[in-house]
């Protein structure tokens, strides 16, 4: 099997001919000056072209946050047909975009797509849309892809319900926001910090963690990163003996 780094939270695992991509992002989201949006600025890495990847046999979408569900990149690079798993609340939101195959999962279901098995199960969002994360399992391997979730109290109860985890893609950046349109404004990370990432990775039993959700966006003062993110990530996993593997985007790697 293998996983590839995409931009920002993307990934993408193949295992023979079925490739499945998680998050896959192919432009800065063009919404950030409406109310309620993110104002993420400009990217500071170079975005992974979606047409130059393989066409998955499925995309599995944690949240329809504009910087993880990319319909346009979708539809222009995959065609308007591909199916696209995303949380059964938000799929009249993944529709309207013109996508003609999304089809809407909850806690509790397991798909197949050729070699994979994919189920959804708990996640945490930081501003209140229903999110899971993705366990993808095949070829003997287990990974699982958290989008941008907050800590939260279920890291024990998948690692009951699955087992333990060759890979844990991971948000690590703990982005503070400033949202137009928000009753109150708050100085709480939207998602996880590093070290928080670690914890969930031992408790989950992860062979690798990969961090996502960093590096790309930083645009004070409407979304920071946290300070030293990938430095904090580190000394944090070393201290609980964690394994960190660092991938660059479309660099890779080789589940053996």
């Amino acid at each position: 099997m293998l996983l590839k780094k995409l931009t920002w939270a993307g990934v993408l695992i193949k295992s023979g001919e079925t490739v499945v991509l998680v998050d896959p992002l192919g432009n800065t989201p063009g919404n950030q000056d409406k109310p309620f949006a993110a104002k993420l600025g400009n990217a500071q890495e170079t975005f992974i072209d979606l047409k130059g990847i393989q066409k998955p046999n499925v995309i599995l979408i944690t949240h329809i946050h504009p910087d993880h569900f990319d319909p346009i990149s979708i539809k222009e690079a995959f065609g308007e047909d591909i199916p696209v798993l995303i949380p059964t609340a938000s799929i009249e939101i993944g529709k309207k975009f013109g996508l003609k195959n999304v089809i809407g999962v909850s806690i509790g279901d397991t798909k197949t797509f050729g070699d994979f098995r994919v189920s959804p199960t708990y996640s945490a969002d930081g501003y209140g849309s229903p999110q899971v994360s993705w366990v993808i399992e095949g070829a003997g391997k287990r990974i699982i892809h958290s989008g941008d979730t907050l800590w939260h109290g279920n890291w024990w109860r998948i690692r009951g319900e699955f087992g333990k985890f060759d890979v844990a893609c991971l948000p690590i950046n703990g982005a503070v926001l400033d949202v137009a349109g928000l009753s109150e404004q708050t100085n709480h990370h939207a998602c996880m910090i590093p070290e928080e990432a670690v914890e969930a990775a031992k408790i989950l039993g992860a062979n690798h963690l990969v961090p996502i959700h960093f590096k790309t966006f930083h645009n004070e003062p409407f979304y920071i990163e946290t300070p030293n993110a990938v430095p904090r990530l580190l000394q944090k996993a070393k201290e609980r003996e964690v394994n960190v593997t660092l991938l660059q985007p479309d660099q890779n790697l080789e589940l053996l």
